[in-house]
């Protein structure tokens, strides 16, 4: 059973496999039989139970007890866990396809990234600075600006250093100042070989070459999420330059706004990633992440689409993909469609 404290609060007490399979039965009218006990082995039951049950419930009731509110599911027929299983699996499958596809739009955001800022150094250095044909005055730059952080000392892949994108403008905002710093301090060390991150394999080889390592290798050792940051200090021209290459549109179509939703979705495929990486449930995050009415519409689907559109030219793992017969009512035919549509974008249908 469940336990109340002092504090009216509710602790889940620990349950056998054989225990949570009577639990399942009387209060979840899911159904283990004994050959199924396996699947209750291979993933515990916060992977395989709460992920998915409310996808065979009918609806749900709240319930007081003590003072404390608690949301309680209704099932209306037996569910074996074999079906549950289903959708687990499909899971996997959903989350194979968006690490493979995540890791093959990462490379290519990451390429055209560097090779912008290399050509800042370089073909479009602007009057008046210096060019590089190496690469590695960032780093003096960056110390320059770390000793003295000023506007007029900005490493000169940092015009928006100072500024955050808010729909249609620039809005000057204080708060990723500070994350901002640090990140440039990073990659500063890593560029001297001075971090942990300097291990890495491509950059190593420089460090012991020529001591510093020129900027087209920095981003092997930066996340999605860093990626996204240096990205968004950039200056709105190669903003607009590396979107153009990324949706294969004519940079002078670009708008602020479709910067702004473009950075949405960065954050939004960072989650994800993040997701993928540690092997969590996927369908659970579409579900609580997609509030929209119009689910075709949401943030969530563009962000999938932008993603599939951009992978789209690789073909690397089949997306095959088939939702499980569930018997559909009103509380779980939003979920339905949401993961149905998500696999209908996977599959090309």
């Amino acid at each position: 059973m469940d336990e109340l404290n002092e504090e009216n609060l509710t602790y889940k007490t620990y349950k056998t496999i054989d225990e949570q399979i009577r639990y399942l039965k009387e209060n979840k009218r899911i159904i283990v039989l004994e050959n199924q006990k396996y699947i209750l082995e291979n993933r515990n039951y916060i992977s395989i139970i709460n992920p998915y049950k409310e996808f065979f419930a009918t609806g749900h009731i709240i319930i007081e007890k003590n003072g404390v509110k608690a949301k309680l599911h209704q099932y209306g027929h037996d569910t074996t866990i074999g079906s549950i299983e289903e959708l687990a699996k499909l899971d996997d499958s959903i989350s194979t396809i968006f690490f493979e596809f995540i890791g093959n739009f990462e490379r290519k955001f990451k390429n055209l990234l560097v090779g912008r800022i290399c050509s800042l150094y370089n073909e479009n250095c602007l009057a008046g600075l210096s060019k590089d044909i190496y690469c590695i005055k960032y780093l003096e730059e960056i110390n320059t600006f770390l000793n003295n952080q000023t506007r007029e000392n900005l490493p000169r892949f940092c015009a928006n250093f100072y500024n955050i994108i808010q729909k249609n403008r620039y809005s000057y905002s204080e708060y990723p100042i500070e994350s901002r710093t640090s990140f440039l301090e990073k990659i500063y060390n890593i560029g001297l070989g001075t971090s942990e991150e300097s291990r890495n394999t491509l950059i190593l080889h420089y460090i012991r070459l020529q001591h510093k390592a020129p900027f087209w290798v920095i981003a092997n050792a930066l996340t999605l999420g860093e990626l996204h940051m240096l990205y968004m200090m950039l200056d709105s021209g190669s903003q607009k330059w590396i979107l153009s290459k990324m949706k294969n549109i004519e940079v002078n179509k670009i708008r602020i706004k479709d910067i702004f939703d473009f950075s949405g979705q960065l954050e939004l495929l960072r989650r994800i990633r993040n997701i993928t990486n540690h092997y969590e449930p996927i369908i659970p995050f579409f579900i609580n992440t997609i509030k929209e009415k119009r689910i075709e519409n949401s943030k969530m689907i563009e962000a999938i689409r932008m993603l599939k559109f951009v992978s789209d030219k690789i073909s690397f793992c089949d997306n095959n993909l088939n939702f499980p017969s569930i018997k559909e009512n009103d509380y779980n035919i939003k979920k339905i469609r949401i993961i149905k549509l998500i696999i209908s974008i996977l599959s090309n249908e």
